[in-house]
């Protein structure tokens, strides 16, 4: 028929090899006494869930996805189910359930949704505060992970749950022999030598040392010690990630725990969606099957769940953020340099750190049970990834952790569970040497994350020196105690561009240095002025607070004389005019001394 032919191209493109997807729906229920879908409604059905039907098929996957799953004849390494919630009078949900069972049967869980009783019991256990209505919806699937996370909508838009079924399909979390091998060649002893540390301050004079050992605060940077910089950087080299507990001092843990707090409650930190997701998800603006979680509604599936903010060293708004950056540069550095006891690949590959990124706060909603798809932190040059959680009694339960696997971004296998917790900084390879992921977390979860850099790849890749200026993104900022230009030509750039950007840096922050602005970007400075989330505002009330000149914030400066009376202008244009000032100045001073040695000349003088 001419009016059906899309469908009837499909469904004969297709073929007998859609048997698998037809077989419940073409045969219809015999108990309900119900017929199945006829060959139209059977196309559109194929049309509307395209991914199911490749898998049948055996057609590849999108690009970035897990590996195409093979029908399952035995069950997984874990005891893990995903319920699948369904309409048993519905054909079209029975098609697709069929076509689910068929291929990850042995990971699948069902009930029908008209057994109420039993929905609410099995709900319940997974987590009492899944919103039933959302979840039992007549004429429809829906998918509850064991994570407490649902899907709904599963017979109209399945990509979503293939994603997660084949995760559960595949993923093999961290084996006890690798949790127990870490335990004892690093973890362990990394724990003996900072509970001896703190010994050894909790008795100065030769006393009794208390009687819990874990109990005393170890010195600051005690990490530092050559025993325990060797054991990270062995644990980087071998492991590709180390753990360091006790990181900072207990006051200052908690000054950016605070700090962190008060930047999310001040709406500082922006959902991690805004940073985009898989490709393999579609494009925002469709958003199909809602893998954003528009609505932010609770126990929703969603791509992340995590709500961030970059902040430098000097940005009032997160005050403190210089207390890690300065201790975690003291603890790269160390592992850069290298020496006897450290690892020469570690240090090696750490030669190429000589800049870093402005810190990320990040905090992730238990209520949303928030999470981080698995993913790599190269993508903007990153070559070490340092970690410090901010999370006071987390337990296995609260769920959370960060989850590092085998090398490879298509690895399914796991090296390791990381829990979030308190004062724990964790360090590991940015490449694919450690794709990783956040799991669906139970509490409100936040961290403070610096990147340090590939320096050589970031500021030759397109736009890299404009990195250094804040306003493009995340600003790089030199390791301590390389000064900022140092650690740009250690990296090979380009020695005048580097003095540029590194004088218009210091004239948007107010810094040393802003004199050196070249007159041609003294006009860009209002504009890059307008980039950043909150300029520095004029110290004296009588001056206005934008600057004549430039037009960004007046930071400082003074009001102008003669025909410029009443108006202000900022240090840089100062700076700028008094050197325009200083050069025609010169230029008078050689014509007159040209003049009067002419006149000189004149006379016969010498």
């Amino acid at each position: 028929s001419s009016q059906s032919s899309p469908q009837l191209t499909l469904l004969m493109f297709l073929g007998c090899a859609l048997e698998e997807l037809s077989w419940a729906a073409c045969r219809g229920n015999d108990q309900l006494e119900e017929p199945g879908l006829s060959p139209y409604d059977l196309a559109a059905l194929c049309e509307a869930h395209p991914e199911l039907c490749r898998e049948l098929l055996g057609l590849e996957r999108p690009s970035g996805s897990i590996e195409r799953c093979r029908p399952l004849h035995e069950p997984p390494l874990h005891d893990d189910r995903v319920l699948l919630i369904h309409d048993s009078r519905d054909a079209r949900c029975q098609a697709v359930l069929h076509a689910l069972l068929r291929l990850y049967g042995p990971v699948c869980r069902c009930l029908d949704l008209e057994d109420r009783e039993a929905v609410r019991e099995a709900l319940a256990r997974v987590d009492p505060e899944l919103p039933e209505e959302a979840i039992v919806q007549p004429r429809s699937i829906s998918a509850v992970l064991p994570t407490g996370v649902f899907i709904a909508g599963c017979e109209t838009y399945s990509r979503i749950l293939l994603f997660e079924l084949d995760y559960w399909v595949h993923v093999v979390p961290p084996t006890a022999a690798a949790v127990l091998d870490f335990e004892e060649c690093f973890a362990g002893p990394l724990r003996f030598l900072r509970e001896a540390a703190s010994v050894a301050v909790a008795t100065p004079m030769g006393g009794r040392p208390p009687c819990n050992p874990g109990d005393p605060e170890p010195p600051p940077r005690w990490w530092l010690a050559e025993e325990v910089l060797a054991l990270v950087s062995r644990s980087l080299a071998e492991k590709r990630f180390a753990v360091i507990d006790g990181f900072l001092p207990e006051a200052r843990v908690r000054g950016l725990a605070a700090t962190a707090r008060a930047v999310h409650a001040a709406g500082r930190l922006e959902p991690g969606t805004l940073y985009g997701g898989g490709a393999w998800l579609g494009s925002p603006e469709e958003n199909r099957g809602d893998w954003l979680n528009i609505g932010a509604v609770p126990r929703k599936w969603c791509v992340r769940g995590d709500f961030l903010g970059f902040f430098g060293d000097e940005d009032v708004r997160a005050p403190g953020l210089g207390a890690l950056s300065a201790e975690t540069d003291r603890l790269v550095t160390r592992l850069r340099e290298g020496g006897e006891g450290l690892t020469e690949e570690t240090a090696s590959r750490l030669s190429c750190v000589t800049l870093r990124e402005d810190t990320m706060i990040a905090t992730y909603s238990g209520r949303l049970r928030g999470r981080y798809m698995k993913h790599l932190d190269s993508d903007r040059g990153a070559a070490l990834t340092a970690i410090l959680y901010l999370n006071e009694g987390w337990s296995p339960e609260d769920g959370g952790a960060l989850r590092l696997y085998q090398k490879g971004h298509e690895s399914t296998k796991a090296r390791a569970d990381i829990l979030p917790e308190w004062n724990r900084l964790l360090l590991f390879w940015a490449d694919d040497d450690c794709p990783h992921e956040v799991l669906p977390t139970r509490r409100d979860r936040s961290a403070m994350t610096v990147w340090y850099m590939d320096s050589k790849a970031v500021l030759a890749a397109p736009g890299g020196p404009a990195r250094l200026v804040p306003g493009h993104g995340p600003k790089l900022t030199s390791v301590a105690p390389l000064p900022l230009k140092e650690a740009c030509i250690r990296a090979g750039a380009d020695a005048e561009e580097v003095q540029r950007m590194v004088a218009l840096r210091a004239a948007l922050l107010g810094q040393p240095g802003c004199e050196s602005v070249g007159e041609d970007d003294l006009r860009h400075l209002a504009a890059l002025r307008r980039l950043l989330p909150s300029g520095p505002q004029a110290a004296d009330a009588d001056l206005p607070e934008e600057c004549a000149g430039c037009g960004g914030a007046m930071a400082g400066g003074a009001l102008g004389t003669g025909e410029f009376e009443g108006r202000g202008f900022c240090p840089t244009c100062w700076a700028v005019w008094d050197r325009r000032l200083a050069s025609v100045g010169a230029v008078l001073e050689g014509h007159e001394a040209r003049h009067y040695q002419c006149i000189r000349a004149r006379r016969g003088e010498p």
